[in-house]
C-alpha cells in the first residue's frame, strides 16, 4: 500500500507540473512563431474547455483514487487544485482567448455517457 500510495501522489505532482510547462512552452513557442513572421495573424488560440473539463475530471479520478491509500493526500490535492484554477486564469488572460461558440454542457454529458456505458 505505500508504494501505491507513493506512485499515485507522485502521478498527482508530476501530472500538474507536466501539463503547465507543456502549456507555456506551446503557448511561448507560437507566440516566438508569430514575432518571427513580422507579428501576422493571431498567435493566441482558443480556450478548449472540453479538454479542461476532461483534465479535470482525470485528476479528480486520480485524486479521490490516492485518497482511500494515502488519506493526507487531501491538503496536496486542495493545494493542486487551487494553483491549477490560478494557473487557467492566467492562462486565458495571457496566452488565450475565450471560446468563440458558447460551451454547451450536453455534449460533454452525452460524452461522459458514452464513456460510462463503454467502460
Amino acid at each position: 500500500q505505500d508504494n501505491v500510495s507513493y506512485a499515485l501522489v507522485n502521478l498527482l505532482i508530476v501530472q500538474f507540473f507536466t501539463s503547465k510547462v507543456i502549456a507555456v512552452s506551446v503557448s511561448l513557442a507560437k507566440l516566438g512563431l508569430y514575432v518571427a513572421k513580422g507579428r501576422k495573424g493571431k498567435w493566441k488560440t482558443e480556450f478548449n474547455v472540453p479538454f479542461a473539463v476532461i483534465n479535470l475530471v482525470y485528476f479528480c479520478t486520480v485524486a479521490f483514487i490516492t485518497f482511500a491509500y494515502f488519506p493526507f493526500a487531501f491538503l496536496l490535492v486542495s493545494f493542486i487544485t487551487y494553483f491549477d484554477f490560478k494557473f487557467i486564469k492566467l492562462q486565458l488572460r495571457y496566452f488565450m482567448y475565450k471560446p468563440l461558440i458558447p460551451f454547451d454542457a450536453k455534449s460533454i454529458g452525452n460524452f461522459f455517457t458514452i464513456l460510462l456505458l463503454m467502460a
